[in-house]
């Protein structure tokens, strides 16, 4: 596959690279795959080919070997800045070691809860429910304050899941600035603590094993049988690097109570890691003098805060556009078809005309988006788009006609008892009577429209339905209430504006 992930958005780009790891996995099949995205080649593949111009391969390689050792200078500039970052990436929360809390539960003795934390010299507890998911985070200072523990969860605990990978660990601490998080296992059980020390070690460890032995690549040849590449050679040879130090063993609680690991530093590093983050939000070139790992991290940071800014900006001005264009193709279909069928020879097809109508509403939305999308060649905007236009086309042809229909007729003859055309008729006394009556329809047909048009994201319409799918298949219930929140608001706001338009349009007198 060549660039298949290449169109799409961040979101829905990493939703298909883990759908194509299940997939893989499932057939257990040899899947090739090009790519300029460096780091989508460390997430999909087990081994990586780096070619330069001409073809020529320059190494070939595990990840994790090539992010340690890079071949030569171009593979180095191919990789990017942030080496050590990408290693995270390659290694879940679950493959590092945890350090204990003391577990409070809500209704225990403050004093006995700090009594525990006094015995193992820690500055925190973890309050747990019945299912042993995390609740609260309380410092020694908060508990003196309560005679009681209590059970209301807090909003922003820096909570992880064991499956996550370390980059969302230190994606986590960073956003909350405790500099640590609380992670969890099947059913959100409390498993226990991750701080920035424990990924700096992950990093350290994770150059280590990459530098050490690789066995040859399997390929295939084009006999059909399989042969081996070894890794590429690194130059000259040199003398084997020394093992890492053995890490101190680990206590228990956050990172900053525990006095042999060094307080001092880890609250340097920490300050260091927060003070970049803060620089990428206001340079995203990350241009300030820190040190060069957490310059590097807070540019990665920064450049995702800004992906995922710019995929709901970009979604919500998609849902806008998808709604107002349905509904200027309604307007120029549906108000002349209604005012077309209370003409004349023409009432009598107004039945039929009606009944098309009713179906388009009457049929299920989602079922009438995948149908046309199937039977229409081209992009799913279009097809979503003809979608709406059937689906909101009645209520604006209804009120049409029905406000025409119910101009006194008194008022009719006495136009055309004064000399006025017909066309006169209809523009200066039949619409401007019948404007209230279309006026309610179109709103109607608007509201209809901004929360249908999400429905688009099924068939690649886009919209803020995109939201909504994302957060339901990656379990970000965040995204998915923000997405919900976002077309709610839009119907509101529309339907808002829809009545102050009825109240102004009305004509004086009625």
């Amino acid at each position: 596959m060549d660039e298949p992930f290449g169109a799409v958005d961040p979101i829905t780009r990493q939703r298909l690279q883990d759908e194509l790891i299940r997939i893989q996995a499932e057939l257990q099949k040899t899947i090739v795959i090009v790519t300029h995205d460096f780091d989508e080649a460390v997430k999909l593949g087990d081994w990586i080919v780096v070619f330069a111009e001409g073809a020529r391969i320059v190494q070939y390689d595990t990840p994790e070997r090539i992010l340690a050792e890079p071949a030569d200078a171009f593979v180095e500039e191919f990789i990017g800045s942030g080496a050590g970052l990408k290693q995270l990436t390659l290694r879940r929360v679950d493959e590092v070691p945890l350090a204990d809390a003391v577990i409070a539960h809500p209704g225990d003795a403050a004093r006995d809860v700090l009594a525990r934390m006094d015995e193992v010299g820690h500055q925190h507890a973890v309050v747990v429910d019945a299912r042993k998911r995390p609740v609260q985070w309380p410092s020694r200072r908060q508990l003196g304050r309560i005679d009681v523990v209590g059970g209301v969860p807090e909003p922003r605990l820096p909570v992880i899941g064991n499956r996550a990978t370390l980059n969302d660990a230190l994606d986590t601490m960073l956003v909350s600035s405790a500099g640590a998080a609380l992670v969890t296992g099947r059913g959100g059980a409390f498993l226990g603590v991750i701080d920035v020390e424990t990924v700096m070690d992950a990093i350290t460890s994770a150059r280590a094993s990459a530098a050490g032995g690789v066995e040859g690549a399997p390929v295939g040849t084009n006999t059909g049988t399989i042969g081996t590449v070894g890794p590429t050679p690194r130059g000259p040879s040199r003398p084997p690097d020394p093992p890492p130090p053995t890490p101190p063993p680990r206590t228990t609680g956050r990172p900053d109570e525990r006095r042999d690991r060094g307080p001092l530093r880890r609250r340097r590093r920490r300050a260091e890691l927060a003070r970049a983050h803060r620089a990428a939000r206001r340079d995203r070139r990350g241009a300030r003098r820190v040190p060069r790992l957490a310059r590097r991290r807070a540019a990665h940071r920064g450049r995702a805060h800004h992906a995922r800014t710019r995929g709901a900006g970009r979604s919500t001005l998609e849902h806008l556009v998808l709604t107002f264009s349905a509904a200027a193709i309604v307007l120029v279909i549906a108000v002349p078809l209604g005012v077309l069928l209370t003409r004349g020879r023409f009432r009598g097809y107004s039945a039929p005309v009606l009944a098309v109508a009713n179906f388009g509403q009457a049929a299920p939305a989602i079922g009438l988006v995948v149908l046309l999308s199937m039977v229409m060649t081209g992009s799913g905007f279009t097809a979503s788009l003809v979608a709406l236009v059937l689906y909101a086309a009645l209520p604006v042809l209804r009120n049409t006609m029905i406000g025409i229909r119910g101009v006194d007729e008194r008022l009719v003859e006495a136009g055309r008892g004064m000399g006025m055309s017909r066309a006169s008729v209809l523009f200066r006394i039949e619409l401007p009577l019948a404007v209230p009556v279309m006026l309610a329809g179109i709103r109607t047909a608007l509201v209809l429209l901004v929360g249908t048009a999400a429905l688009a994201a099924f068939v690649n319409g886009g919209g803020l339905g995109v939201l909504i799918t994302t957060g339901v298949s990656l379990y970000l219930y965040p995204v998915l209430v923000s997405g919900a929140l976002l077309i709610s608001l839009l119907a509101l706001a529309i339907d808002w504006l829809g009545r102050v338009v009825e109240h102004v349009a009305r004509p004086k007198g009625l």
